[in-house]
């Protein structure tokens, strides 16, 4: 519950308390989501009744308070809030989770670069670095899993590497929650996934960023990244043992078709046949600089229908975790307009919520665009196909939010 920084007697006054034990002027010390998932200013305040029914309202469950900093003789004052909390409405609260959203996945993925850059330079991995990261990445999951979604599915032709490794981890706590892994476990997979391809990072960038197939020898070597991955982790202090069991692993097939060391399902963990699943899911779907990128519904084809290579049971699990048009897509209805997908519902694959953007035949723009939830009773609509956005003058990114 404490810090390492944390002396014996100030642990001593650390309690966790659930919401419903909170009252007016207890002093907060940890609310156990990052900064940018709460309204208050400060991460650590006095309560008044406004704050614990917003805590309530939030949905946390939990916190931790400091007993040895409690007021009793006066009110507390309400704590400051930051600017964008001050209005409830939906729309806000949408176009907040969108806007924390874009901040994380672009703070992670920056990172990932610059431990790309260290590993490359011969530095060590600062494992607390990784897990923090890790820990917003976790955070926006549980608790904007659509948008983050949809942001994993916006990229740039260049830096593939970075961002294939935040997609990974998103995906694969994603995935990991879906089945109902415990948190903490849920949090040592994202951080795997992060790590899996460190190794590229002594790989000649010739190589890794050649627009093109690779030659034969190019291939052998650009294979040494398991390797020199899992080496690099080992050299670092603090790494968890899942990172490097799954950075050793994530090219490993159950057939025994993969590498470095042809394990076959025997000798494969759960953890390593989803990794080996959503590595090649992220990367067929992934835009290059030589790639367009296949749309989700052929990425997820393609995994489930490759003999032998992946876990077929985890496959389906993985479809519907994801849905066949995930959030970010554009997509085609039977009324011949366009939409964007915002939400996959459990069990509604086929029928998400969208938001629909542009009437194809009068080539109009909706100004403002509708929400549907195709789901509904009353929607009478389908998606037809899905649809690329280099096709069509909207930009996915800019409707995934209002």
């Amino acid at each position: 519950m404490g810090s390492a920084s944390e002396t014996p007697k100030e642990a001593e006054a650390l309690k966790e308390l659930s919401v419903d034990q909170l009252r007016p002027g207890m002093y907060v010390h940890d609310l156990g989501v990052p900064w940018v998932f709460h309204p208050f200013l400060y991460n650590r305040f006095f309560l008044d009744r406004q704050s614990i029914d917003r805590l309530r309202k939030l949905g946390i469950q939990r916190i931790v308070v400091d007993t040895s900093h409690e007021q009793h003789d006066e009110k507390p004052a309400a704590p400051p809030t930051k600017d964008y909390a001050q209005s409830g409405t939906a729309q806000e609260t949408d176009k907040h989770a969108g806007n924390q959203v874009r901040a994380i996945t672009k703070e992670a993925r920056s990172f990932v670069k610059g431990m790309i850059e260290q590993a490359r330079a011969g530095q060590a991995i600062d494992h607390s670095d990784v897990e923090a990261v890790s820990d917003s990445l976790f955070s926006a999951v549980t608790s904007h899993r659509s948008t983050m979604f949809a942001f994993g599915r916006i990229r740039s032709r260049d830096n593939y590497t970075y961002q294939h490794c935040v997609n990974v981890s998103v995906l694969l706590m994603a995935f990991a929650e879906h089945i109902g892994m415990e948190h903490d476990h849920v949090r040592r997979i994202g951080t795997a996934g992060l790590l899996h391809d460190i190794g590229k990072a002594l790989i000649p960038e010739e190589i890794v960023k050649k627009p093109g197939k690779l030659t034969e020898a190019e291939y052998k070597i650009m294979k040494t990244h398991v390797r020199q991955g899992v080496a690099v982790l080992q050299d670092s202090d603090g790494i968890p043992p899942l990172a490097i069991e799954l950075t050793a692993t994530h090219h490993e097939r159950m057939d025994g078709g993969g590498y470095p060391n042809g394990y076959d399902a025997s000798k494969l963990s759960a953890e390593s046949r989803m990794i080996a699943m959503v590595d090649v899911y992220d990367a067929l779907t992934a835009v290059r600089p030589y790639h367009n990128g296949s749309p989700p519904t052929q990425g997820l084809h393609f995994i489930l229908n490759q003999a032998g290579h992946f876990d077929r049971q985890l496959c389906e699990r993985f479809v519907r975790c994801v849905g066949v048009y995930p959030p970010g897509s554009l997509v085609r209805l039977s009324s011949n307009e366009l939409a964007v997908v915002l939400n996959v519902k459990e069990g509604k694959s086929l029928l998400p919520v969208v938001r629909i953007v542009y009437d194809i035949k009068r080539d109009k723009m909706y100004h403002p665009p509708r929400v549907v939830d195709l789901a509904g009773s009353r929607a009478n609509l389908r998606i037809e196909s899905y649809e690329s956005p280099e096709r069509w003058p909207v930009p996915p990114e800019l409707y995934l939010t209002d």
